[in-house]
């Protein structure tokens, strides 16, 4: 883990202390947890382990086994009813794989834990038109039409 994940996983548990409505001493013993753990870490694991088990600790404590259902219903329900018009326009598309990808990473970009606030329109628009940083979609188009 870079130092500089350590400032985003704090933002992140501190987002969802302030939307979920947790009483002020679980929040506390939740900072208590949450600081143990950071500061213990092992700076060579992976951030997805790590946020792992940040949000497991975050569920056992909250007893709540999806701190962020309601806001993935709510999305869901907006892009199922998007779903028509974003088929027609990989479709439509001079290059149909590479906007199903982009489609695709705009729906990986959703992160409730990062802004409470989250403008699906804003990612997918600029998903569509922004650069890859690295482009390995041709490779991946070649890997998928040979898979087995």
């Amino acid at each position: 883990m870079n130092y500089e994940c350590t400032f985003c996983f704090i933002r992140s548990f501190e987002n969802l202390l302030k939307f979920h409505p947790i009483k002020e001493e679980l929040k506390n013993k939740l900072v208590k947890d949450f600081i143990s753990y950071i500061s213990a870490v092992d700076l060579n694991e992976l951030n997805p382990e790590i946020a792992r088990d940040i949000h497991n600790m975050i569920r056992n404590i909250m007893n709540n086994p999806d701190p962020y259902k309601a806001q993935k219903k709510e999305s869901n329900e907006f892009l199922l009813k998007l779903y028509p018009e974003l088929k027609k326009k990989v479709a439509k598309s001079e290059k149909p794989f590479e906007t199903a990808l982009r489609l695709s990473i705009a729906g990986n970009i959703i992160d409730y834990a990062q802004a409470q606030e989250f403008n699906l329109m804003n990612t997918i628009n600029h998903v569509l038109t922004a650069d890859f940083a690295i482009d390995h979609s041709e490779e991946l188009k070649k890997n998928i039409d040979n898979a087995k």
